[in-house]
């Protein structure tokens, strides 16, 4: 009779250690994913806000009576293999003649540019480009308001 109970609790014990050693690897493994998660995340902002300042930077360089900057897209890193890609359209707010080459225009009683609306969207394109399981696709979009 004690050998079949050594054997059960035997038996017992080896499920308990198993079980515990499942947990921790699912454990361990939800949270690599969940930091590639926030990693990428943080680079989506990052690039965001990054996008929002080089569209600026574009309109403070343009000459009106030519053209305007409507649409800007970037790839990040680079243009071949591109990890993120930000999308970003540009409106502007201002009399008709000051904004009449614009595509993106709202039109104003007021002399000159009165102000540009930024709004774009950063796209992960880990789906496409990813050779890992962490294949999360992310999208953080913004919208700014800038008075020249």
């Amino acid at each position: 009779m004690k050998k079949g109970f050594s054997l059960i609790l035997a038996i017992i014990f080896i499920l308990l250690v198993a079980s515990i050693g499942a947990l921790s690897m699912a454990i361990s493994s939800s949270s690599a994913k969940t930091s590639v998660n926030l990693f990428i995340h943080e680079q989506a902002k990052l690039l965001a806000d990054g996008a929002a300042e080089y569209a600026i930077m574009k309109v403070q360089q343009n000459d009106f009576t030519a053209t305007c900057v409507d649409e800007i897209e970037i790839n990040y890193p680079n243009e071949d293999s591109p990890t993120f890609r930000a999308n970003i359209s540009i409106t502007y707010i201002g009399d008709k003649d000051t904004i009449k080459n614009c595509a993106n225009k709202i039109e104003s009683e007021k002399t000159g540019l009165q102000s540009i609306i930024i709004s774009g969207q950063v796209r992960s394109l880990l789906d496409e480009t990813a050779s890992s399981n962490f294949r999360e696709n992310f999208a953080y979009s913004f919208t700014t308001t800038q008075i020249p």
